[in-house]
């Protein structure tokens, strides 16, 4: 197995870094390949954006305070703190967007109700953990497992937070989710592989925030075997080789269903046709 440990560089390294990919680019290039394309290549501009990327962002944000709040002071945050941190972080992530916001049936009020119970809940239980990294940059280098060859580009990445817990390094990344996640796909997370990968943590927790009536907070543990990092980063080094070699044909399903229906380029892909 490629472990990237003694090649990984966290945030104020001296090295020079190298062009890089990132898990957001290839799991959009897994979805589909026509819009990573038209994100990466073409750079076109988003004919919307969707409320789910500015919730999450918001959502992302007050998580954030409260592990650096507890990593500074070793202080917990309040629910009410909670939701003071939401009520600004929304309406700051709202007006710091740059087109106009889609919606859909969903209003701002009734986010920003669901906001505040959400972030309520989290913080109504102890973290109970030491937390040593917050919103923390790293980057490693891609090695294919079946040659040993290292990519042009390097894997970028940003921990939601790095924790010790028992002992033992973790990470936690923070995720907003409308349904309750399988064990498949805990198991089959690229981002977990990537991240177990890149910071050689014993395990990984998914802290997902569930978009309920009654909101609630699943914790999710999870850890790869070296035969998974392999899968992982192979998958990985496939995406970056079809990438060079300009395969962006258009996907409409992927593991989780049709995703053309949510796609900020949906009416410029049916009107552009095969690239």
């Amino acid at each position: 197995m490629y472990i990237a440990k003694e090649n990984t560089m966290f945030t104020g390294d001296s090295k020079e870094p190298r062009p890089h990919t990132s898990f957001s680019q290839i799991d959009t290039y897994q979805q589909c390949p026509r819009k990573w394309a038209f994100r990466y290549v073409y750079k076109l501009e988003r004919e919307r954006l969707s409320h789910y990327l500015i919730f999450g962002s918001a959502v992302h944000t007050v998580l954030a305070r409260i592990y650096a709040k507890k990593m500074l002071s070793n202080d917990s945050t309040t629910p009410e703190e909670a939701v003071d941190f939401w009520v600004d972080d929304f309406d700051k992530a709202i007006d710091a967007a740059e087109m106009s916001i889609d919606y859909g049936k969903t209003g701002y009020s009734d986010l920003q109700t669901l906001g505040m119970g959400m972030v309520e809940e989290f913080a109504s239980k102890p973290l109970g953990v030491i937390v040593v990294g917050v919103e923390k940059e790293f980057r490693a280098d891609i090695i294919d497992p079946a040659t040993g060859e290292v990519m042009d580009k390097q894997m970028l990445g940003y921990l939601d937070a790095l924790v010790m817990a028992g002992g033992e390094l973790v990470v936690h990344e923070h995720k907003t989710a409308a349904r309750k996640w399988s064990d498949r796909k805990i198991a089959d997370d690229l981002q977990a592989s990537i991240y177990l990968w890149a910071t050689n943590a014993s395990r990984l927790t998914f802290n997902v925030l569930m978009k309920t009536k009654m909101p609630r907070v699943d914790r999710h543990q999870t850890s790869r075997t070296e035969a998974e990092i392999e899968l992982a980063l192979q998958s990985v080094v496939n995406g970056l080789k079809g990438q060079q070699a300009g395969l962006f044909e258009a996907k409409r399903v992927g593991p989780y269903g049709n995703h053309c229906a949510t796609c900020e380029f949906s009416r410029q892909c049916e009107n552009r046709g095969p690239i």
